[in-house]
């Protein structure tokens, strides 16, 4: 009897599924355990129902995770910055970081290179179009997006991790490592300022200078 009621049970779930309450589910564990420990079966479980029927609504994790990078990416009003390339490029590259920063479960699945929520795909496109405008080749234009996705990308994963620090965790500047570095003398000197560097860190201020870098390595010799 109590297997009888048990799928039962899972009958009437399953009746209540659709891909609306999957995507749901799938972001709300997301939100919660991040991308590393989300799994179709944890999914299924919240769900109050079993890994292959969730399968005839998602064909894969894959395509689940695109659909809830869509609806996510629906949520965000990017930036549509006017002026010259270079105020282009940086508010882009800035509006990303602010915006991604509230979402932070999305960049490592960003991160794989298989995933793009469409919407976000305009935030490339203009950004491109500015490089292009400013002179650069279609390889350097996307050379630079990638660079200044990358610091974005890096940068966020590094917040989250330092956020999400155990109160027995630290830093490794804080650490003892610190006191064994006889090869990295410029390292050790820097370390008593370490913190509050990192506390003062400007992501601005490093796609700035990589944005006007690339301008200058683009601009024609004299």
């Amino acid at each position: 009897m109590e297997g009888d009621s048990r799928r039962a049970g899972n009958d009437v779930a399953d009746r209540q599924l659709d891909r609306a309450a999957i995507i749901a589910a799938a972001r709300r564990l997301l939100e919660r355990d991040g991308v590393g420990r989300f799994s179709i079966r944890k999914l299924a479980a919240a769900l109050g129902s079993k890994p292959m029927t969730l399968y005839h609504y998602v064909p894969s994790k894959a395509a689940l995770f695109n659909l809830v990078l869509g609806e996510a990416a629906a949520e965000i009003t990017w930036p549509t910055p006017s002026g010259p390339p270079r105020e282009r490029m940086i508010t882009l590259a800035l509006g990303l970081h602010e915006r991604l920063a509230a979402y932070p479960w999305v960049i490592p699945i960003l991160q794989t290179g298989t995933q793009l929520g469409a919407s976000a795909i305009v935030v490339t496109d203009r950004f491109l179009a500015a490089a292009l405008e400013a002179g650069a080749t279609d390889r350097q234009a996307l050379s630079l997006w990638r660079a200044v996705w990358y610091l974005v990308s890096t940068d966020l994963t590094f917040r989250a991790r330092l956020a999400g620090l155990s109160p027995d965790e630290r830093p490794w500047y804080e650490t003892d490592v610190v006191d064994h570095l006889p090869e990295a003398p410029t390292v050790t000197a820097l370390i008593p300022h370490w913190a509050a560097a990192s506390a003062d860190y400007r992501v601005e201020e490093s796609i700035t200078a990589i944005v006007d870098g690339s301008l200058h390595h683009w601009a024609p010799a004299d």
